[in-house]
């Protein structure tokens, strides 16, 4: 079983870096893409508009697989504490067994 922090969550994470690192003081990235960056994890290359949530859910959506048994995702560090202690992980390993044998 695997914890994962939910997309709403780590959207906040991600807003909240700018004040971690300094304010006004974080030197920007450049705008030019990296080299030998490939289109398929460009969120560029799917024309993903309205601003960043958008893009944020985009990947989160396309490269998590939360809908796999194993996987929980949690909103905030009490709700995984709470997983990892009173989720059933054998029933939930079981899950995961039942699931690959289909899949």
């Amino acid at each position: 079983p695997i914890f994962i922090p939910g997309r709403e969550w780590l959207f906040r994470l991600w807003k909240m870096r700018k004040s971690a690192k300094g304010g006004r003081n974080v030197k920007k990235a450049s705008a030019r893409p990296r080299p030998f960056q490939p289109p398929l994890f460009s969120p560029n290359a799917y024309s993903v508009g309205g601003g960043p949530m958008n893009v944020w859910l985009f990947n989160y959506d396309r490269y998590f697989n939360t809908h796999m048994p194993g996987v929980r995702t949690f909103e905030s560090f009490p709700e995984l504490l709470e997983g990892l202690l009173f989720d059933d992980l054998p029933a939930r390993r079981e899950s995961m067994r039942q699931w690959n044998e289909r899949e």
